[in-house]
């Protein structure tokens, strides 16, 4: 070959760069102010949890460069870093962290507060229905041993009636509540046969010793449930960067999602109300179960006639539908609640004390009149008189 012959270029080993390589690269990595990737920084990619983990490799990675300061990586090559002066009161970021696990915690300790206030009004209303309970039984019922039963009959089945949902705060208050129970259990009181008002004031004596060791359950949840509670201030913490501010003693909305997986509820008069209902029909229960479980049938049979006495007890006319839900899976013998629209003239009369040819006429009006739409119309169709009313109301529906 002359000396005109080309001259070749030795290879790389990489491809020519061309613009079109270029562009290709280009729309292949993308440049963040914090250096090259894949993506940049504070991008979404679709997914939240990837979002998450993201953040927090990317908080490690930017606190790790602002240790080491812009220093060459293994293999001599560089990265072009060019921090940003971050300033962090690390006395005030403790503080808004306190603050937001105080605020949660305030939170949490009223829904205690209000399963406490729960069993109070529950007992209350247990006072009242076993006082009438004892009248119409044998007062025999109220002895020592029968207190003692009952104690350990909500210690071993009344519970479950009472924290019935899955959570780690019913679990953590039905442990608290369980070893409470065992121990003042030995020391019950003495009562003498009959005295009713005694064997109350015992039991809710010993109760109330028992209840007052949930306020132990603050440091468990903390100790146990350490992961949910950070959960919750760091949501707590971003709702406030994100403009949230709090309204007296209310939660964000997302802080509130992550305390209902544990069991929690934020409003305390229904938490009281539900809770009442729920001390109650376990007393109940216990009565039931000593002496009238083989009248009532078995246990599952009895157990819905403890609730229909529990919510009768707390409201007879405001629990009248539920209670009518209730009995539909017990036989029609043991129901209390009629229906207007179905029974018959026989079971009207029966189950409302009143006389035949009554019934019997509350069954033509319905044929002839039309079904009834409220029970009230007993009154205005002329079948039962105003002042009759008010002792059938808590017994009748009209489904």
């Amino acid at each position: 070959m002359g000396a005109e012959a080309e001259k070749v270029k030795p290879s790389s080993g990489k491809p020519e760069e061309t613009p079109r390589n270029r562009v290709a690269e280009g729309s292949e990595r993308q440049t963040s102010k914090f250096g090259t990737g894949r993506r940049a920084l504070g991008t979404s990619s679709g997914n939240p949890e990837v979002d998450r983990i993201q953040r927090d490799m990317g908080n490690r990675f930017l606190a790790g460069r602002l240790r080491r300061g812009n220093q060459p990586q293994r293999g001599g090559s560089t990265v072009d870093f060019q921090p940003e002066v971050i300033t962090v009161d690390r006395a005030q970021t403790a503080k808004r962290f306190d603050d937001a696990e105080r605020a949660i915690m305030s939170e949490i300790d009223r829904w205690v507060q209000a399963v406490q206030q729960g069993h109070k009004l529950g007992f209350a209303a247990f006072e009242s229905w076993f006082r009438g309970y004892s009248k119409s039984k044998e007062k025999e019922k109220a002895t020592a041993e029968m207190m003692a039963r009952v104690f350990g009959y909500v210690l071993k089945y009344g519970l479950d009636v009472v924290f019935p949902e899955e959570g780690v705060l019913f679990e953590l208050l039905k442990h608290i509540s369980e070893d409470a129970y065992d121990q003042i259990r030995e020391h019950l009181g003495d009562v003498h046969v009959g005295e009713v008002e005694m064997y109350l004031a015992s039991l809710k004596f010993a109760e109330e010793q028992a209840i007052t060791h949930l306020l132990g359950y603050h440091k468990r949840f903390k100790n146990e449930q350490a992961t949910v509670l950070n959960e919750a201030v760091w949501e707590y913490l971003s709702a406030q960067d994100n403009g949230w501010v709090p309204a007296g003693d209310d939660l964000p909305a997302t802080v509130v999602e992550i305390l209902r997986r544990t069991g929690f509820e934020s409003d305390s008069e229904a938490v009281a109300t539900a809770f009442a209902e729920r001390w109650l029909t376990a007393h109940i229960e216990a009565i039931y179960f000593e002496g009238d479980l083989g009248v009532l049938g078995d246990k599952g049979t009895f157990a819905i006639f403890s609730k229909v006495a529990a919510l009768r007890q707390l409201g007879a006319l405001e629990n009248r539908d539920r209670i009518f839900e209730l009995e539909k899976s017990v036989p029609h013998f043991f129901r209390t609640i009629i229906d207007l629209n179905a029974d018959s003239a026989v079971w009207i009369h029966v189950k409302l004390d009143i006389d035949l040819d009554d019934a019997e006429m509350i069954v033509a009006s319905r044929i002839e009149a039309g079904t009834f739409r409220d029970p009230h119309e007993l009154v205005t169709r002329k079948l039962v008189s105003e002042k009759t009313y008010p002792r059938l109301a808590p017994y009748v529906v009209a489904h």
